[in-house]
Formats: C-alpha cells, sequence, structure tokens
C-alpha cells in the first residue's frame, strides 16, 4: 500500500492481519491434512518455522522443501564442526551446486536466521526450550559451548541487513558463499582456510 498516492490511502480502511501464532497454525494444519500421515513433531516444526504463515507452512509440509531446509542445516552444521570442519574447496562447490534462485535465496536466509537464532538463545540461555529447529536441538547443544556471542549477533545482523536487497540485482552466488564463509568462521578465531584444532 506503501506505493499507491496516498489520496488513494486516504480514502481506504486499512486492514492489519497479525501473523498466527504457533499453536493456531499447527491447529489448522492438524484440520487442513487430517488424512496425510503427518506426525505431530513435524507439525509442531513446521508451526514454528512458518513464521505465522499458512502459505509457508503448506510448502514447508512438502518432502522438497523439508529436504532442501536440511540441506541447508547440515551444510552450515559441517561448516562448524570442531573435529573435521568442511574444507573451503567444498564450500565453493556446495553453493555453485546449489545455483539459488531468488526465491531459494530468500529461504535459505530465512533458515538461516532461524538457525543462527537458536544458537543464540542456547548460548544466552543455556535452554533448549524455546529454539525453532527443535529437531536439530542435540547438535546445536553440541556446537553452542564453541561459539562467540558477538559473532553470532554480528552473523544475524548481517543476514537482517541482506534481506531486504534481495529483490535488487544481487550476485546471489557471492553473496552465498560469503553467509557461508562467515558461518565457516564462527568455529574460532583462526583464519579461513586453517584447520580447527580439536580441543
Amino acid at each position: 500500500y506503501r506505493r499507491l498516492p496516498g489520496t488513494i490511502v486516504s480514502r481506504c480502511c486499512l486492514l492489519r492481519f497479525n501473523f498466527l501464532l504457533p499453536e493456531q497454525l499447527e491447529s489448522i494444519l492438524e484440520k487442513k491434512f487430517p488424512d496425510r500421515d503427518r506426525d505431530r513433531d513435524t507439525i509442531q516444526l513446521v508451526s514454528k518455522i512458518a513464521n505465522g504463515s499458512i502459505r509457508r507452512a503448506e510448502k514447508l509440509l512438502q518432502a522438497e522443501e523439508m529436504e532442501f531446509r536440511q540441506g541447508i542445516l547440515e551444510f552450515a552444521l559441517d561448516l562448524m564442526n570442531l573435529k573435521e570442519p568442511q574444507s573451503m574447496d567444498k564450500l565453493f562447490s556446495w553453493v555453485e551446486a546449489a545455483k539459488f534462485d531468488q526465491q531459494k535465496l530468500e529461504e535459505m536466509l530465512n533458515y538461516l536466521r532461524l538457525f543462527i537464532r537458536d544458537i543464540i538463545l542456547v548460548i544466552s540461555t543455556g535452554q533448549l526450550d524455546n529454539i525453532i529447529n527443535c529437531d536439530i536441538k542435540e547438535k546445536l547443544a553440541r556446537i553452542a559451548p564453541a561459539l562467540e556471542l558477538k559473532n553470532l549477533l554480528n552473523l544475524y545482523a548481517r543476514i537482517e541487513d541482506i534481506a531486504p536487497f534481495l529483490r535488487h540485482n544481487l550476485n546471489r552466488r557471492l553473496l552465498s558463499e560469503n553467509l557461508f564463509i562467515q558461518i565457516r568462521k564462527l568455529t574460532g578465531p583462526e583464519k579461513v582456510g586453517q584447520q580447527v584444532k580439536p580441543g
């Protein structure tokens, strides 16, 4: 509506719709898909990740989208692996093979934002109760103690800053590589490309 002239907006009634709470979304999904073979854990997970959007929740219930999300999170976790961190060659190869279009890049940023948010929450509170990615909570609990809160907050802010510019002509591959390099650097103060020595 912000693109409409003020003379038109002044004659309209603006209705704002709030995002649905995860519990509301969960109830809607259970009613909408009663015949599907969905376990309760999957519906709870989708309700949290969807951020109040029914459309996003329905998309997440598709196996292809859940596999895409899982691939993003597993790769990010591999990059932060303290014992055997992924090489930079593998990072560049993975991003090249991914070929993110604009929509996939937006989804990737959202999944990474929620992933980083969960790690920040685990470090800040020491608890796993309120994390969104509850399907990987054990992995988050394992890596969180090795990460610095300041670096995570900076990466989270970076993702938030990038999101509004996705509609512009950005080099998607370069953006993706840069973000994953930043994730790779979270595992310690070492320079990119050096192996992290197991503690």
